[in-house]
């Protein structure tokens, strides 16, 4: 079971735990429906900097990825998720 916390964690919280670690997932929309992929990211200065080609062994392995795309924090907002 998992519990999620309802609680807006702010900014500060947000960026903090956005910078302690590399791994993630990034969701969008499409015709289909929702769409998750799991992605690899880096927080530099005020964007993340993500590429997909993930690997559990190597979280940002070298060479070409076939997408590298950047999203400026202009706003951040989150739900903290713990197992129970």
């Amino acid at each position: 079971m998992t519990v999620v916390d309802a609680r807006d964690p702010g900014n500060e919280e947000c960026q903090r735990l956005l910078d302690s670690t590399s791994t993630g997932r990034l969701g969008y929309c499409t015709g289909f429906g929702p769409r998750i992929v799991p992605m690899n990211y880096r927080l530099v200065s005020e964007a993340v900097i993500f590429r997909t080609g993930w690997t559990p062994r190597q979280p940002w392995p070298e060479g070409r990825r076939p997408l590298v795309g950047q999203v400026p924090l202009t706003m951040m907002t989150g739900r903290r998720v713990h197992p129970s």
